[in-house]
């Protein structure tokens, strides 16, 4: 397995920051490794996915960070639609995560 992490960041003074980022993950196909399940599996023994990462992070004071990123994929497992070959897409796997965290 082979991962390509991408990103960019642009802070807008000392309070607030955007990001994103482009992900690509390929590897050999291995139908028995990654077996054909619904959900986690792979329909075609394919390891490969790819999306984007999206982040917009606000520091209300010093030590205390609050974030929402979104995680979008366009492949997953393998494949943009029926990955599993039980009708799940590769966009069913897109994430929303909201974080607060204190820093110090």
């Amino acid at each position: 397995m082979n991962t390509l992490l991408a990103d960019a960041e642009y802070h807008f003074g000392n309070r607030a920051s955007g990001a994103f980022g482009w992900f690509d993950t390929s590897g050999t196909v291995d139908p028995l490794l990654f077996t054909q399940a619904a959900v986690s599996g792979s329909a075609s023994g394919d390891p490969r996915g790819s999306g984007y990462i999206a982040n917009f992070s606000y520091w209300p004071w010093q030590n205390m960070q609050l974030s929402a990123q979104y995680t979008g994929y366009t492949r997953f497992n393998g494949g943009s639609t029926n990955y599993d070959a039980a009708g799940r897409n590769a966009s069913g796997n897109n994430t929303v995560y909201l974080v607060a965290r204190f820093i110090f």
